[in-house]
């Protein structure tokens, strides 16, 4: 403790007291606020996650229709020197066999994407409503609290106006 924290915690005159008025009041304090900022936290790992797995989704998706693209031209594309050998008819099938399972592969990666990711989105939706209810609760839990000091201010006031009233009739009572 502070030399200065002790000095002035000695003088009483400086001191509050709760029942005088104009005391400060106490600050609202959400006795689950470390809690919620524990939920936001896991709410933004989860988008984040989202966020990775829709990049992968989509990833897939462009090299999915880059190799349709790709097999749709070797098929139409028409031979470069007006003929064509046996060797370059030969590699033209091997590249179409391979580019349709390369098709084939990259549908079903994509198809597990979108199940990766439309789980991770039921986990990010469950965490944000989770979140959700803490900070309904805190605005309920302030609204309460805003309406008791309310109170206690309007009762405060009436006191101070009853007791200047008071002491006015007394000040005229003693001349």
């Amino acid at each position: 403790m502070s030399l200065w924290r002790k000095l002035s915690s000695s003088f009483t005159r400086w001191q509050a007291r709760p029942h005088e008025p104009g005391v400060m009041r106490r600050k609202f304090a959400f006795p689950l606020a470390r809690v919620m900022e524990w939920r936001e936290t896991q709410v933004r790992i989860e988008e984040t996650a989202l966020k990775i797995l829709q990049a992968e989704l989509r990833g897939i998706e462009a090299r999915l229709v880059e190799t349709r693209a790709a097999r749709e031209h070797a098929v139409k594309a028409p031979p470069v020197g007006g003929f064509v050998t046996g060797a370059e008819l030969g590699a033209l099938d091997r590249f179409r066999k391979a580019a349709a399972v390369e098709c084939v592969k990259l549908a079903e990666a994509a198809a597990e994407s979108r199940q990766r990711t439309a789980a991770q989105l039921q986990v990010v939706i469950r965490k944000r409503r989770d979140l959700r209810l803490l900070e309904k609760l805190r605005q309920r839990k302030l609204d309460a609290w805003t309406k008791d000091l309310e109170r206690e201010i309007d009762r405060e006031a009436s006191e101070l106006h009853l007791a200047a009233h008071e002491n006015a009739g007394r000040r005229k009572a003693g001349r």
